[in-house]
């Protein structure tokens, strides 16, 4: 299975600071805990067969991982 193009993480990273800057902001109002935010990259190892046989897209897996 081949990976994400740089391109497209490029993107996706974009996409995950994003998603960053509104839990810390929501974390600055008080409407979740900032030890709740946990930053990526998450070694999604262990979910590999499960992603694989969901057929996702490396580009979705490789978005899941950087999520925070």
């Amino acid at each position: 299975m081949e990976g994400p193009s740089a391109e497209t993480k490029a993107q996706l990273q974009r996409v995950a600071d994003l998603m960053l800057e509104i839990y810390q902001t929501r974390a600055e109002m008080r409407c979740i805990d900032v030890a709740a935010i946990k930053p990526g990259p998450h070694d999604l190892t262990r979910l590999m067969l499960h992603h694989q046989s969901l057929r996702l897209d490396p580009a979705v897996i490789y978005l899941y991982s950087i999520l925070p």
